[in-house]
């Protein structure tokens, strides 16, 4: 990874790291998630978003469904992630059903459906 120019498409998710650390990890990475839950915002650390995980032992879907309404009161945006699809789904991942059930959602809320790279770009002005 290092010495090569920084991926355009690439999500990593990271644990809390320290501002050399987050230097180093832009350089080599657009969009460097965090594994801390929230709703990024205008003041969000675009080195370090917020994301929220969907693994299947968790999947709460009041909850997800608090935090799409509370991302689109507060003009926010909400990453989602997990690590695979699958009818049989382990601690990472989530069901078909799980991941359908999310997205429909988001797209009810009236919410636009971005890869994390595209809203990046999105929120630095280099999109609409």
């Amino acid at each position: 990874m290092l010495g090569r120019k920084p991926i355009e498409r690439s999500s990593n998710q990271c644990e809390l790291v320290d501002f050399k650390s987050k230097r180093r990890l832009s350089q080599h990475d657009k969009t460097p998630l965090s594994s801390r839950p929230g709703i990024n915002q205008k003041s969000t650390d675009l080195y370090l978003l917020r994301a929220t995980s969907t693994y299947n032992p968790n999947f709460n879907r009041a909850a997800y469904h608090q935090a799409i309404n509370r991302t689109v009161t507060s003009g926010g945006w909400l990453v989602c992630y997990t690590h695979g699809v699958d009818d049989n789904p382990g601690d990472y991942n989530c069901t078909p059903q799980q991941l359908e059930w999310m997205l429909e959602q988001a797209v009810t809320s009236g919410s636009r459906l971005l890869h994390v790279a595209d809203a990046y770009d999105v929120v630095n002005g280099n999109k609409q």
